[in-house]
């Protein structure tokens, strides 16, 4: 693996930890399972920036930063949404932990994905 690639998609995951962990609120967690709603917007948007940031610190390319972000935006929303929407919200049920490592995955495949345009 080039090393670009290895930093890239190190730099994702650790954007990816920041947006989920630390500037999460319970606002857009509470929002993500109505579609368009501006909590769900608001976190997919800090996903995007992020996204933005690392393509861009990786490529120095704007053109392919703002594409990487575009795609990451649609995927984060529409992964977020199908786990909230249609999950189990007992955190205490095994299904909740199912569908949260699917979750989890599928943004981890997302940024995979990504590290094939840059």
């Amino acid at each position: 693996m080039n090393d670009i690639y290895f930093i890239f998609i190190f730099l994702l995951i650790l954007k990816h930890t920041v947006c989920d962990y630390f500037l999460q609120t319970i606002y857009h967690i509470r929002n993500k399972g109505i579609y368009m709603a501006a909590g769900g917007l608001i976190h997919s948007g800090h996903h995007a920036l992020g996204t933005l940031l690392c393509t861009y610190a990786a490529t120095r390319s704007w053109s392919i930063s703002f594409l990487a972000a575009a795609i990451d935006f649609v995927c984060h929303y529409h992964i977020d949404y199908v786990k909230t929407r249609f999950g189990p919200k007992d955190v205490t049920h095994p299904y909740f932990w199912r569908w949260f490592g699917i979750d989890q995955a599928a943004h981890m495949l997302t940024y995979l994905f990504l590290s094939t345009i840059i």
